[in-house]
């Protein structure tokens, strides 16, 4: 309730707005909708941009970082790279205007 108060303070047009139920999240893509997964600084990893999807792939995505951490990388991986973004070798695979890991 302090928020609302501040908020009608700051704004008295809400003073008599009313609550509303809701929620909101982060959807988190990179620009070409695939994952990034690679070394970015020297023993700095980053596994990111699944959104929805790393929920599912977490388990062996999180197997295949370690793996690449520990320095057995999964070949595979190499296109999920963040160099490809300066590159411009953005991954192709989608569907319609949504691009989804597969």
């Amino acid at each position: 309730m302090a928020l609302l108060e501040a908020a009608a303070r700051s704004l008295p047009a809400l003073d008599d707005a009313q609550p509303r139920g809701g929620w909101a999240s982060l959807y988190d893509v990179s620009p070409d909708w695939q994952p990034v997964i690679g070394e970015i600084a020297d023993g700095v990893f980053v596994d990111a941009g699944t959104s929805g999807h790393g929920f599912k792939l977490g388990p062996a995505l999180g197997k295949k970082v370690a793996e690449l951490i520990l320095g057995h990388p999964d070949r595979r991986l190499a296109q999920f790279h963040p160099d490809r973004f300066a590159t411009g070798e953005l991954l192709p695979a989608g569907y319609r205007d949504a691009r989804i890991l597969g």
